[in-house]
C-alpha cells in the first residue's frame, strides 16, 4: 500500500472533542497513520531461495516444501501455515496453506507457465493492519499470471507477470465508509547463465506487489453545529505514490554437497514511497540434499 494513508488521510484535518462543551481540537490526519513498509525481508529472501525453474516429475509427488516456483501474489501475502504441496507428471503443481491455495501449470513442458490462486487475510488488507477508530481491514485476493523462459546462447532468459484482484472488508470504523475492489500487479525479468565449472550468475530486475487501481470513501469530523458532530467525506486514491524496483544480482558457487548463494539487491523507491532513499540488500544461502 505504500504511502497512500499518508497522502491521503495524513493531509487531513480532524476535529477531536472532550468533555468540555464547545471546546474542540484539531489534530493532523497524519496523526493518526503512517506509510507501511512495502515488499519485507523475508519476502525477498523466499523470492531468492525459490526455485528458478520446475521440473515436471516422472510421477506425482507430494511434499512439505514448494515443488514449483511461487507467484510474487504468493510470496508477498501472509498465507498462513505451508500444509502441503504436490506436483503430477502432467505439469499440475498445487500448494496449499491455511489461508491460501496456489495451482501451477506447464504445458507439455513449454516455455509457458501459467498460475493462479487465492489468499484470504482475516485481520489485514495487502499487510496494511487498522484499529481503534479505522477498525478492522480483511481481504480477498484473487491472482493470476504467467511466465516466459527460453534459452538464448548461453543464458537463459525470462519474464513473469501477475495481475490480482483484492476485495476488502472494513469493519467497526467510524472514519472509512468503503474500499472498493484494488487491481494490483507485479512482475519480473531475469537472465541467467551456467557455467562449466557448476557455478551461476543471475541478474533480474522486478517490481513487487504493487496497487496499480482502486480507492477509498472515508469521512472525518471537522466540527459541531447544535450540538451535533459534523464531518465532511473524501475520497482518495490508493495507489501509492512511487514504483519500487529491486534490481537484484546473485551467485551460486558449488560448495560441499549442496550450493552456496550470494545476492544483492538494490531497491529504488522502496515501500513505493515516491522520493525515498534507496536501500540495499545482502542475502547468503545455502542448500544441500542428504
Amino acid at each position: 500500500m505504500g504511502d497512500v494513508f499518508v497522502t491521503s488521510i495524513g493531509e487531513q484535518r480532524v476535529a477531536a472533542f472532550n468533555g468540555i462543551e464547545g471546546l474542540t481540537f484539531n489534530l493532523n490526519g497524519d496523526s493518526f497513520v503512517g506509510a507501511t513498509p512495502g515488499a519485507s525481508l523475508a519476502a525477498s529472501l523466499d523470492s531468492f531461495m525459490a526455485p528458478s525453474d520446475w521440473a515436471i516429475p516422472a510421477q506425482w509427488q507430494f511434499s512439505l516444501k514448494p515443488l514449483h516456483m511461487a507467484s510474487r501474489h504468493g510470496t508477498s501475502l501472509e498465507r498462513g501455515k505451508g500444509l502441503f504441496h504436490l506436483a503430477s507428471p502432467q505439469g499440475w503443481a498445487a500448494s496449499f496453506h491455511t489461508q491460501g491455495v496456489e495451482v501451477a501449470y506447464n504445458p507439455s513442458e513449454g516455455p509457458f507457465t501459467f498460475t493462479a490462486g487465492a489468499v484470504h487475510e482475516p485481520d489485514s488488507l495487502l499487510g496494511t493492519q487498522a484499529k481503534g477508530i479505522f477498525g478492522s481491514l480483511a481481504a480477498n485476493t484473487f491472482h493470476i499470471g504467467s511466465r516466459w523462459q527460453t534459452d538464448l546462447g548461453q543464458w537463459s532468459i525470462s519474464a513473469s507477470g501477475e495481475l490480482g484482484l483484492v476485495s476488502p472488508t472494513v469493519a467497526g470504523s467510524s472514519v472509512i465508509d468503503r474500499i472498493d475492489t484494488l487491481a494490483t500487479n507485479t512482475f519480473t525479468l531475469e537472465a541467467a547463465r551456467d557455467f562449466n565449472n557448476g557455478n551461476t550468475i543471475r541478474f533480474s530486475l522486478s517490481q513487487p506487489l504493487r496497487v496499480a487501481a482502486g480507492s477509498m470513501k472515508y469521512t472525518f469530523a471537522n466540527g459541531s453545529q447544535d450540538g451535533l458532530v459534523t464531518g465532511q467525506s473524501h475520497s482518495a486514491s490508493l495507489t501509492p505514490s512511487g514504483r519500487q524496483l529491486d534490481f537484484t544480482t546473485a551467485l551460486g558457487v558449488p560448495l560441499g554437497e549442496g550450493e552456496l548463494s550470494l545476492g544483492l539487491t538494490m531497491s529504488t523507491q522502496p515501500g513505493h514511497r515516491k522520493g525515498s532513499d534507496s536501500e540495499v540488500a545482502v542475502f547468503t544461502a545455502y542448500q544441500a540434499r542428504w
